[in-house]
């Protein structure tokens, strides 16, 4: 898995109540021309999932890729007795040609509910290698005989 965490005020390894983080990752940095590559967006925060407002996450800028779709969820689970709350979007994309793939930066800006500052997170583009397609291996077509 290759991944790259920003912080907008903190280490993510370590995310203090106040912090909210951004990590930018791509499932496998290396991905087969007829398979899809799923790139993630993860924001974290100790507390509650209403802390931060997530106002505008832009469709990101790809080179040799096509949006295919996307989705998000949300979690809250207890982390050495703190709330954690995750935001993850995810985009699902295909490649068009063999070689090297890229996802440009991308800027995410909230809004902090307690202080009400608007701040923003920017993410490093992210690099993805193109290799020839691998067998579908063994698929069997079926008839049914009315």
């Amino acid at each position: 898995m290759l991944y790259l965490p920003l912080t907008a005020r903190a280490d993510s390894l370590s995310v203090q109540p106040g912090f909210i983080s951004l990590r930018a990752y791509v499932e496998s940095g290396q991905v087969p021309m007829n398979r899809n590559v799923v790139f993630n967006l993860e924001l974290s925060w100790t507390g509650d999932m209403s802390r931060y407002q997530i106002t505008d996450i832009p469709q990101p800028i790809l080179t040799n890729l096509l949006m295919e779709g996307s989705g998000s969820t949300n979690r809250l689970e207890t982390v050495d007795g703190q709330l954690r709350s995750t935001k993850m979007i995810s985009y699902k994309l295909r490649p068009v040609e063999e070689g090297m793939a890229f996802i440009d930066g991308l800027e995410v800006n909230y809004i902090d509910t307690q202080t009400r500052s608007a701040e923003k997170l920017q993410s490093q583009r992210v690099m993805v290698e193109i290799l020839e397609p691998v067998s579908e291996g063994g698929a069997v077509v079926s008839s049914l005989i009315y």
